[in-house]
């Protein structure tokens, strides 16, 4: 009666038989039975009894369950701990609180002075509720909640407000749960009939209410119409008033609604037929709903009766497999007397079906190590390489897919786009790409990929949803901050040109994430010690500025700086905003616009292979004419060292690039002992001044002395 083969996909595991209808319709149509179907042989119905985990796939929503022991349909059960303290009008260290699951509803400080606490509690949740709203007849205290109307837990009333607790017990709706409590001096004394009566509507007894003396401690957990769950008063002969007293309750309630729905089933070329198995009894109310689901992946209920399955319904008489090619099974079922479940034991549905192409995304074709990825700097792009196979001799309708992205980062979505790629033929292969940028994505993302969003007919669409999962490093790496006057690093304190040329060069690492402009580069100038620094504005006409993916440099160019000490301060930070250090960088400079020059030293003095010359020039000029004689004692000059040898010369201090070797002029070398040198240094044919310092006592008119020690 049965022929078929399993089908198996990475999220659903089915069957779909072939079944020959034994009432003179020998056409072959498609067989579905919640997914899970084993064919028994020599079974009388050609099918075994479906066991309840076959429907742990379904969606199964309300307070419906499978039990894992007995594996039979059933509600749950809510368990909630109420533990409530009170104490009489004269206890030390009286405590009035009321716990819910741990959760002070009523804390120790929440209510003050004589009074009774009411709080309600809905029947079928024993959820807290608000009766009254604050009022001058009806005071609150207590928790602020979102589980609680108003925010507030409790009413309470003093001893002048016995009429209005009356009336709060008589408005409490039959069935649901009400906690009374004492806090105090409670004048029981004063209770009449009437409210005695009240509190037996919710379970007090009232042989323990006309025992109660004011200032007794009382608690009653009851339930309006329906007796008490606990009644607490004080155990002691004698000194009650003095007494603490506590109720500790775990409520246990049934639940009594649930919902089971199928996942979807086709499509399908013509429906055939429903067959359900259930049981119930008398208290059980049932109801069962068809959703049809249309071309677009739109769900929308057809048919629905407030009956259990039946053994038997023709679907071609409510719905039509044009209009709806796939649909789903609903199943509502409550019991608010014995809240014992209706048993599925089985939902089946027949149909002929349409030929339709079935695909997947196919990891093993790009290979699953292309999705281990590892952690990404934040900027460097991600590219992604994904395949999706039809697995079907059937051709989609369309010869393009939609591919819908979603990207997610630290569980906020920041990306969702979609792009089309080719069908895949008939057991075909198509390839894709997907490149991501990681710029501002620092942390966990997840880019969902799904190939034919149900646009385009398909079999199944499960099997179309892909996750990638990445972590993108936050840029931690500090920038490099350079600064250099006039081409060089200078030392704190020195003397620099009235118009230096100031670069400031940052660099870093990240060649993704760059400052687009300036904003990384602070430069800050102040021309006395004890003055505030002016900042640099880049719109200033001394400055320019450029930057490229790695770098930026911006040159700072002041003109004619007065004489005076100045302090530079530079910042830079990267677009991750890395600072390129923990404080900025500082240096001291002077400027000196008089044209002088120091004495020339050699440097080391005394030498034995090689000496420099090391000085310092101010002004902005530069010396047109210097050279440096080296003579013996008598004054015979064996050595004269040309500017052109000397190299380039700056304003400030200069360390000469050359070295002399102790050699004449005929390269001979000179023999130990002391020699003379003069320095001649002009500009524009006039000598430069001497500058003094306190290395001048080794000169005497203009002579300086060497030693020469091999």
């Amino acid at each position: 009666m049965f022929s078929g083969d399993s089908g198996q996909d990475s999220t659903v595991y089915y069957w779909r038989i072939n079944y020959a209808d034994q009432i003179g319709n020998p056409t072959p149509t498609s067989l579905w039975v919640d997914r899970s179907f084993t064919y028994i042989k020599d079974s009388p119905e050609g099918w075994s009894q479906s066991e309840p985990a076959q429907f742990e796939k379904d969606i199964i929503s309300g307070d419906l369950e499978i039990d894992e022991t007995t594996k039979k349909w059933k509600f749950k059960t809510n368990n909630t701990r109420v533990v409530v303290n009170a104490a009489g009008s004269t206890a030390s260290s009286a405590i009035t609180q009321v716990l819910y699951n741990g959760i002070p509803l009523i804390g120790t400080s929440d209510c003050v002075g004589d009074q009774v606490i009411v709080m309600a509690f809905k029947q079928e949740t024993f959820q807290p509720y608000l009766l009254f709203a604050p009022s001058a007849s009806n005071a609150t205290c207590g928790r602020n909640s979102s589980t609680t109307a108003g925010g507030l837990s409790a009413n309470v009333y003093d001893n002048t407000k016995v009429d209005n607790l009356r009336n709060y017990l008589d408005v409490v709706p039959t069935g649901d749960y009400v906690l009374l409590l004492s806090r105090g001096n409670v004048n029981f004394s004063s209770w009449d009939a009437n409210i005695k009566a009240a509190v037996q509507s919710i379970g007090g007894n009232l042989a323990v209410l006309n025992s109660l003396q004011d200032g007794h401690p009382y608690i009653l957990l009851g339930q309006k119409g329906g007796g008490a769950l606990q009644e607490v008063v004080s155990n002691k002969l004698t000194g009650q008033t003095a007494e603490k007293i506590l109720l500790d309750y775990n409520f246990v309630q049934s639940t009594s609604y649930g919902e089971v729905t199928s996942l979807p089933i086709g499509p399908a070329k013509s429906w055939g037929k429903l067959f359900g198995k259930m049981s119930y009894d008398a208290n059980d109310r049932i109801a069962y709903q068809i959703i049809g689901i249309n071309q677009s992946g739109q769900e929308v209920p057809v048919f629905s009766q407030q009956t259990a399955l039946p053994n038997e319904l023709d679907l071609q008489n409510v719905l039509n497999a044009t209009s709806f090619p796939t649909i789903r099974l609903k199943l509502i079922v409550r019991d608010t007397t014995d809240f014992t479940a209706p048993q599925l034991e089985r939902w089946m549905v027949t149909y002929e079906s349409l030929p339709t192409p079935e695909g997947l995304i196919d990891v093993e074709a790009v290979g699953q190590d292309a999705y281990n990825i590892a952690d990404r700097p934040e900027g460097e792009p991600l590219t992604l390489s994904f395949a999706y196979r039809n697995i079907s001799n059937v051709a989609f309708a369309s010869d393009s897919l939609w591919v819908r992205y979603v990207l997610t980062n630290n569980n906020q979505e920041v990306l969702r786009d979609s792009v089309k790629v080719l069908a895949p033929g008939a057991k075909g292969l198509v390839r894709f790409d997907r490149t991501l940028p990681t710029l501002n994505r620092v942390g966990t993302n997840q880019l969902t990929v799904y190939v034919n969003p149900r646009l385009v007919p398909e079999l199944y669409y499960e099997n179309n949803i892909f996750q990638v999962n990445f972590n993108v490093l936050k840029d931690n790496a500090n920038p490099i901050l350079e600064v250099s006057f006039d081409g060089r690093q200078i030392m704190d304190g020195e003397i620099v040109s009235p118009s230096p040329v100031i670069n400031v060069r940052l660099r870093d690492e990240n060649q993704y994430k760059v400052l687009q402009d300036t904003a990384g580069v602070n430069i800050a100038l102040k021309s006395c010690p004890d003055c505030e620094y002016q900042t640099i504005r880049f719109s200033d006409p001394n400055v320019q500025w450029n930057t490229n993916p790695t770098q930026t440099d911006v040159e700072f160019h002041p003109k004619n700086l007065a004489n005076g000490k100045y302090t530079l301060r530079v910042q830079g930070r990267d677009a991750s905003d890395n600072l390129a250090g923990t404080q900025p960088y500082t240096v001291n400079f002077e400027v000196v616009n008089e044209s002088t020059v120091t004495n020339v030293f050699p440097y080391p003095n005394p030498f034995s292979t090689k000496t420099q010359f090391v000085f310092t020039l101010t002004g902005s000029e530069i010396p047109d004419e210097m050279k440096i004689q080296i003579m013996t004692v008598t004054g015979k000059v064996v050595r004269e060292i040309t500017q052109d040898e000397l190299g380039p010369i700056v304003i400030g201090n200069n360390r000469t690039k050359y070295f002399w070797d102790g050699r004449d002029e005929y390269g001979d070398v000179l023999a130990n002992g002391l020699y003379l040198y003069r320095v001649i240094m002009k500009v524009n044919g006039q000598a430069i001044e001497q500058r003094k310092t306190s290395a001048d006592k080794a000169f005497k008119n203009g002579f300086g002395k060497l030693y020469i020690l091999r």
